[in-house]
């Protein structure tokens, strides 16, 4: 091949890979736009609040309140039927109609 062909094939080489790189670098990106889902995430403070029974209960739920206290039996709440305390001494005296604590005051019969 004489030095007028290579010239042209040279030529048509660097107008094909122009071309080419065009088409190729000048393709724009699609304009998509991506949606991603809302996380209403929220963060209490880790305050413990103290149950009368001794256990702890933390802040939960969307307004950050404590949780309620285990319902447990609370010493002091065993009321009989007349309203009286037998846990921390009281009876129900009938001459008097009232709770009392029999070492304390008598009930008379």
């Amino acid at each position: 091949m004489n030095k007028k062909a290579w010239f042209i094939l040279g030529v048509i080489l660097i107008v094909f890979f122009a071309i080419v790189s065009i088409f190729w670098l000048g393709e724009k990106p699609k304009n998509e736009t991506i949606i991603l889902p809302e996380f209403n995430q929220k963060a209490c403070t880790q305050e413990a609040k103290i149950c009368p029974d001794g256990s702890a209960v933390g802040r939960t739920g969307d307004n950050c309140e404590f949780s309620p206290c285990p319902d447990d039996k609370l010493v002091g709440n065993d009321k009989d039927e007349h309203g009286c305390i037998g846990s921390a001494g009281y009876v129900w005296c009938e001459a008097k109609q009232k709770c009392l604590r029999v070492w304390e005051e008598k009930c008379e019969k």
